[in-house]
């Protein structure tokens, strides 16, 4: 009977001890960091294709991808109303990770400034494919549209651009909106 009751006080000690050190709340700091690249040089990389069109930011922060369809050879020129106009590689996408990725790029409707309808379609496609996606319209409905491919690791594919402004009624002005570049780790599908 002892024995058992010195257990008991055994158990009761040791549990009034744990709940003594239990919390809560607790801060803890664990060093981290990150680097911030220039776009041509990030994880999913975006660079340049060799046109006046595509370059990149300047000043005191990383350099990213602009896209501007209006440069030409030394000066800004613009596009013309009834014409179609075609970019090989204006740009490339790399994908620096060790695993592969779906990427999908698109034009997200409330970027477009300083309205949706740009009066003009503005196609996109992995070069040396035929499969042109609209992203950018006079119809709001082409926003969200997506150019979808998978890149394995190290891989890098060339971006077509193709502006069609048939459109006869166009006004002169500039038409501006974001491209978005959105990259998921595919999962083992063993």
């Amino acid at each position: 009977m002892r024995k058992s009751l010195l257990v008991v006080v055994v158990l009761l000690c040791v549990a009034s001890l744990m709940a003594a050190m239990a919390y809560t709340s607790a801060t803890l700091r664990n060093q981290a960091s990150f680097k911030v690249s220039n776009t041509d040089a990030a994880l999913l990389a975006i660079r340049a294709g060799d046109h006046a069109a595509a370059g990149y930011t300047s000043g005191s922060t990383s350099k990213e991808l602009v896209i501007n369809w209006a440069k030409g050879n030394n000066g800004e020129f613009g596009v013309q109303s009834g014409s179609v106009y075609i970019w090989e590689n204006l740009f490339y996408v790399k994908n620096n990770a060790d695993h592969p990725v779906k990427v999908s790029i698109t034009v997200p409707k409330d970027s477009a400034t300083p309205e949706p309808n740009i009066f003009s379609k503005v196609y996109i496609r992995v070069n040396g494919t035929d499969k042109w996606v609209i992203v950018a319209s006079r119809h709001t409905t082409a926003y969200g549209n997506k150019l979808e491919f998978e890149l394995q690791p190290g891989q890098e594919v060339g971006i077509d651009s193709m502006i069609d402004s048939m459109q006869r009624t166009l006004g002169n002005g500039v038409k501006s909106f974001n491209l978005q570049v959105l990259a998921a780790r595919i999962e083992n599908k063993d």
